[in-house]
């Protein structure tokens, strides 16, 4: 959109229309409407944080379909947005074991709530901002594709169905192509955070620790810290700890079409930030954190563990430019860690601030 467009404001009444002026030109939109009634501009700036829903994002990579989408929160009103060079995004993936429908990147609401919202605000109110918002540019969840699960209680997956039949590496490509479009479109580089959950965990260190590319020459800044919560690290350890549940076995099989050990280690953070893969593909990363319930009742402790071991054997947590911070939590379930407010928002927060400690030190 050119300095000399001029935007339809009878055709904002779409809210695709509505996402796609805000993301393209906000600041036109803004001038837009100041031009048209002081009160709307008012109420716009008492919008924020402004929720933009099932964006969807470019897949250079295949052809695009329902999940290839991203919800992005803008906490402040762009006049009085943090400076680009002191704030973050903070960039989430969600869990589910590569294939639950039921879980997608609305899951992040709660957690953005906890991050923005301040504790003190009045009772209904959703304009008080925390501290914690102080350092945030963004925020953004990202929904991906998903492998089968034809035996769903409620939901399962057809076969004819483009959005619930692929396997690695299809999950980490759509990741890869939402962190594009996302850098592409707010320009933020390398100032931002990785948040995974589960699988989501694993994918967040798998697109670490991956020199693949999207397209011939195409590169994209990674973040500065990564927080990886129940995270699955060791895909073979997982199943092997599991020999009489054969669900673990149907989820690892479904996502990545093997259960040769040999062949999951090349998809497994631990076995790959263990070869080094991390100093080699990372080189920016200043911030890791990783996050486990000791009653998390899905994935055991060891997963966790076992990582923080090899992380610790790459050098992370004794160089004091790779900070390692582990949060153990108890009385907390698997999913009870993203349905909660808190759960999340306070391994988050941990992030920003051993990653604005940092910047602040350098």
């Amino acid at each position: 959109m050119s300095e000399d467009d001029e935007i339809d404001n009878d055709e904002l009444s779409s809210p695709t229309c509505l996402r796609e002026v805000i993301l393209n030109d906000f600041p036109k939109y803004l001038r837009t409407q100041d031009q048209a009634s002081p009160a709307m501009t008012t109420d716009a700036e008492k919008s924020y944080p402004l929720h933009l829903p099932a964006v969807r994002y470019p897949t250079p990579h295949t052809t695009q379909t329902r999940l290839h989408t991203v919800d992005i929160w803008l906490p402040h009103h762009p006049a009085s947005s943090p400076a680009k060079d002191e704030s973050l995004w903070v960039i989430y993936i969600h869990g589910g074991a590569w294939r639950d429908p039921a879980i997608d990147a609305s899951s992040f609401q709660n957690t953005v709530n906890g991050l923005l919202h301040s504790e003190t605000a009045p009772s209904g109110s959703q304009t008080a901002l925390s501290p914690t918002a102080a350092n945030i540019a963004g925020l953004a969840s990202i929904s991906y594709r998903l492998s089968p699960y034809p035996s769903h209680p409620t939901d399962p997956s057809s076969p004819s169905d483009p959005d619930r039949n692929v396997t690695h590496p299809a999950h980490l490509q759509d990741i890869r192509a939402a962190l594009h479009y996302l850098q592409t479109r707010f320009r933020f580089g390398e100032r931002y955070i990785l948040v995974g959950h589960s699988c989501g965990a694993t994918l967040g260190w798998q697109f670490l620790t991956s020199p693949m590319r999207l397209a011939a020459g195409e590169t994209f800044d990674k973040p500065l810290g990564i927080v990886g919560v129940a995270g699955i690290y060791d895909l073979h350890a997982l199943v092997e700890a599991h020999p009489d549940v054969p669900v673990y076995a149907d989820i690892v099989r479904g996502a990545f079409t093997t259960l040769d050990p040999a062949r999951l280690s090349y998809s497994s953070p631990t076995a790959l930030v263990g070869a080094n893969k991390v100093g080699e593909e990372w080189e920016n990363g200043t911030a890791v954190v990783v996050v486990q319930s000791r009653d998390d009742g899905l994935v055991e402790a060891t997963q966790a563990t076992r990582f923080t071991e090899v992380l610790q054997g790459a050098g992370w947590g004794k160089d004091p430019k790779k900070q390692l911070v582990c949060i153990w939590e108890k009385g907390v379930s698997h999913d009870e860690l993203w349905q909660r407010e808190t759960g999340l928002s306070k391994a988050v927060k941990e992030g920003i601030r051993l990653v604005m400690d940092r910047n602040v030190s350098r």
